[in-house]
């Protein structure tokens, strides 16, 4: 609980100082995300025995945004999502929350606006598959991720527009020490994942 609150805090705080650097011209936005993967693969490296384990995953990620809208029409966004992952070949499911920051640079005010961006995320893994049959089975793992976008939103009219992107994200989890019996090496987990999503947000 204590790492979802500090989150929580972050993003509250992150958006609130958002407010100082953008012009008295500018749109607050809100809206809704839905991503599906079009490739996802986990990799889980043991430390001390130079070993890796790689799988094909599926990520769907749904998440509610707020943010700004510049003068430019550029958006400054923070993002709470929640993401169900399922693996292919151990045949299991477990759950990602957490935040996202997102910077978007959208050229023209068209009807049609191509765009290009950027983020950074703070998440959690519930109950982490990867721990399952160690001493840690059953907890949590916490880590970053990275993305890079880019997509095109239409513009319905003054006040709502829709949203189609492309994304690779890379998720980075916390390393952790593990013990399976006489065996004991510290683990070292990774997602990337390449996605199509769709959006929709109201400018007020």
């Amino acid at each position: 609980m204590d790492g979802i609150t500090m989150k929580i805090k972050l993003a509250a705080l992150c958006l609130l100082a958002s407010s100082s650097v953008f012009a008295q011209e500018n749109k607050v936005i809100a809206g809704v995300n839905y991503a599906t993967s079009l490739s996802a693969e986990a990799t889980a490296t043991f430390e001390n025995i130079d070993d890796e384990i790689t799988e094909d995953i599926d990520i769907s990620d749904l998440g509610f945004y707020l943010g700004y809208v510049s003068n430019r029409n550029n958006r400054f966004l923070v993002s709470y999502s929640s993401a169900s992952v399922d693996f292919d070949k151990s045949d299991g499911e477990e759950d990602i929350t957490g935040f996202d920051f997102d910077w978007q640079f959208v050229y023209g005010k068209e009807q049609v606006q191509p765009y290009l961006g950027l983020g950074l995320g703070l998440h959690t893994i519930d109950e982490a598959l990867i721990l399952n049959g160690t001493d840690k089975e059953g907890e949590s793992l916490s880590g970053v991720s990275v993305q890079l976008m880019a997509g095109i939103k239409l513009a319905v009219n003054e006040q709502i527009e829709l949203d189609v992107s492309v994304k690779r994200k890379a998720y980075a989890w916390q390393s952790v020490q593990i013990s399976a019996g006489f065996f004991s090496d510290t683990l070292d987990t990774s997602y990337v994942t390449n996605s199509l999503s769709f959006g929709a947000g109201f400018k007020f």
